[in-house]
């Protein structure tokens, strides 16, 4: 009796003592020129109470970025990573109305025409970000990072640790760090209002545990705030940007071309081969950077194409049902010109359109694999058409099969915002025709080819 008694009288001393330690509440430790206070009632101070015009307004931006496609395909990184990290977010934003987040793949919000103020992103050479930096011309894209500062990764970095009792205590440290980072970032900041900066909090896939990375976040502007050298608020892009309109006399700079390639260290490009609604949102998803940059993984690569091929399959059957009205054979998307396959236009006669999408005239060298040597073309109202029919040139080492020997070469010229219908037949060489060197030359035309 005497045996069971003990471990319950024990295991009620226990829970008794450390019932009486928590209601001493002792202070917390003292930071170098600052002294960091409890939350009231458990809840951290996270308001938002205006901008601040003596100290360094810090923007945090709670965000995620996940890739369309690079070590999992669109689908695996939906179902394995991008649906709970929505879920998750949803749940803790609806516990703190002060906290913002935004979202930044697209192509996964519509699973479930926009005008933009402004454009951030952090992709661009890292020499053109060392000049920018250097002359403080940051303005345009703010900073070279889409992710949080160094050592606030919350999924891997430690968490801000507030209990006196723990060994590990590290509010001074945290706040201390996080401060110094905030300045250090304000030196590279453009204009008057130069006292505003903001941190994108996330990166790739993260925010899969919302709760450990917003319990952190509140703990890190209840206590920075405290500190007194920075203003810490939750905020998002918007925000920012209308701070920094504000000053009207802020002279932005320009830039006319684009940052591709991509590199982020000498010898460090992300560069390589770039391997009707459903065909658009395919290829607005194989653009996604890992994969025209070719830094997926190949069967990523292989989703992309497998994507892009049901796109064209459905494009195709579209635009036969458009083009139905000018011929009842159907169109075939010749896809394999470059390497001189074209099933359709191996033998029998056929037709092309040629579209011009511009708002100006364009002329176009249209180049088609055949098997013929003379061929003739004419537009659909009987117009005929310059063309010269020229020995195919491999372009790859390896022999392919069922290649086409020659190519029919046409100058296309086509009005703005039109297409032009062309007919092409076969006709037998004739006795004029003369063959110099295996090139045929086509007399009284506006082209001719011949070695």
């Amino acid at each position: 009796m005497l045996s069971a008694l003990v471990p319950a009288v024990l295991v009620a001393m226990l829970l008794q003592g450390t019932d009486s330690a928590v209601h001493k509440t002792p202070p917390l430790r003292e930071c170098d020129g600052w002294t960091p206070r409890y939350p009231v009632n458990a809840a951290y101070n996270t308001t938002f109470h205006g901008y601040a015009d003596d100290v360094v307004n810090v923007h945090l931006i709670p965000h995620t970025h996940d890739d369309a496609g690079w070590l999992l395909t669109v689908d695996e990184y939906f179902t394995e990573q991008v649906d709970y990290i929505l879920d998750t977010v949803l749940v803790e934003l609806h516990k703190n109305p002060d906290r913002r987040f935004m979202y930044v793949e697209q192509a996964f919000l519509r699973r479930c025409g926009i005008g933009f103020d402004a454009l951030y992103f952090a992709r661009m050479d890292y020499q053109d970000y060392a000049k920018r930096k250097l002359n403080k011309d940051l303005g345009m894209i703010q900073e070279n990072s889409y992710g949080a500062p160094p050592g606030f990764y919350f999924d891997e970095n430690p968490p801000v640790k507030d209990d006196p009792y723990l060994h590990d205590y590290n509010v001074c440290d945290r706040v201390k760090s996080f401060v110094d980072l905030s300045l250090q970032r304000a030196k590279y900041t453009k204009g008057k209002q130069c006292n505003h900066i903001y941190w994108p909090v996330g990166e790739d896939f993260k925010f899969q545990n919302a709760v450990k990375w917003f319990k952190n976040l509140d703990k890190l502007i209840h206590y920075s705030n405290q500190e007194g050298r920075v203003n810490v608020f939750y905020s998002t892009l918007g925000n920012y940007t209308d701070v920094k309109l504000q000053d009207k006399s802020l002279q932005w700079t320009t830039k006319t071309d684009d940052f591709f390639p991509y590199a982020d260290r000498a010898n460090g490009y992300w560069y390589a081969l770039i391997l009707v609604h459903q065909l658009a949102a395919s290829v607005g998803l194989s653009l996604h950077h890992d994969g025209i940059t070719g830094t997926e993984k190949q069967a990523v690569a292989d989703d992309y194409a497998l994507r892009l091929s049901e796109g064209v399959a459905a494009g195709t059957a579209r635009l036969n049902d458009l083009l139905r009205p000018f011929t009842s054979q159907p169109f075939a998307l010749c896809l394999l010109t470059n390497m001189s396959l074209c099933n359709t236009t191996d033998s029998d006669p056929f037709t092309f359109f040629v579209y011009n999408p511009l708002a100006v005239a364009r002329s176009y060298t249209i180049e088609l694999p055949i098997n013929a040597k003379n061929a003739a073309v004419e537009l659909a109202n009987g117009t005929a058409v310059p063309s010269v029919v020229v020995p195919f040139v491999p372009v790859y080492s390896q022999p392919i099969a069922n290649t086409a020997p020659h190519q029919l070469v046409v100058q296309a010229h086509v009005p703005p915002l039109s297409w032009l219908v062309y007919h092409v037949t076969f006709p037998k060489a004739s006795s004029s025709e003369e063959s110099t060197n295996g090139w045929d030359v086509v007399t009284e035309s506006i082209m001719s080819a011949e070695n």
